[in-house]
């Protein structure tokens, strides 16, 4: 087989076309097109092709995964899925994957840390409801477990539901001064109903509910 012709790609100049007996063959970049050393006239056999396709795609992956890493944190589950949507192979996948793991820019367990730290800042939320979102962007669960637990003790989450409780009690009040009338341990059903929502533990609502509720409010 004969390189008949190499010719600069209009939308992508850093892209070149190879032709092979006449017929396009591989887009390749211009750095893999350098490292083979083909020129015009040159006989090019199918390992020789073959590897320049493996080549290409993994440089291609490479590419894709750094930018898609580059913009904001992404667990491996996320880039691994955006990757298949590009219809790269899965060798080519995970070879991306694993350079991004030596440049430091896919770590899950640094993408926990900082999801935690960065929610809790913002607006708290108890280990379930932290949980399930980083569940939904494809933590291993031994890691997630790890983690959370680690950075959400019970003194932690009881802490951050107290002052979810005063946050809420805070929009109670702004109610009651337009003259919304509560009854009876309302109050107390509406602050729980709402520290379950936001993924707290049951000893960490209650705790919460004591500190944050008069006596005369809290039933039981």
């Amino acid at each position: 087989m004969i390189v008949t012709k190499i010719e600069r790609q209009k939308k992508d100049p850093d892209r070149y076309s190879l032709f092979i007996d006449g017929s396009f063959a591989v887009g390749v970049r211009s750095a893999v097109l350098l490292r083979a050393g083909l020129r015009k006239g040159d006989d090019v056999s199918q390992e020789t092709l073959g590897l320049l396709r493996t080549e290409e795609e993994l440089g291609g992956a490479s590419a894709a995964a750094l930018r898609y890493a580059g913009r904001r944190r992404r667990t491996e589950h996320e880039i691994r899925k955006k990757l298949t949507s590009l219809s790269f192979s899965p060798a080519a996948i995970e070879a991306a994957i694993a350079a991004l793991r030596v440049a430091g820019l896919a770590d899950d367990r640094a993408f926990v840390r900082a999801f935690i730290h960065d929610a809790q800042l913002h607006r708290p939320a108890g280990g379930r409801m932290i949980s399930h979102r980083l569940r939904s962007r494809g933590i291993p669960p031994d890691l997630l477990r790890e983690e959370v637990a680690s950075a959400l003790g019970p003194g932690e989450e009881a802490l951050l539901a107290e002052r979810c409780a005063g946050f809420y009690l805070g929009k109670l009040e702004h109610r009651a001064s337009s003259g919304r009338v509560f009854r009876q341990g309302e109050r107390e059903a509406l602050l729980r109903r709402y520290l379950a929502g936001r993924g707290f533990c049951r000893s960490a609502v209650d705790a919460a509910l004591k500190t944050a509720l008069p006596s005369a409010e809290r039933g039981g």
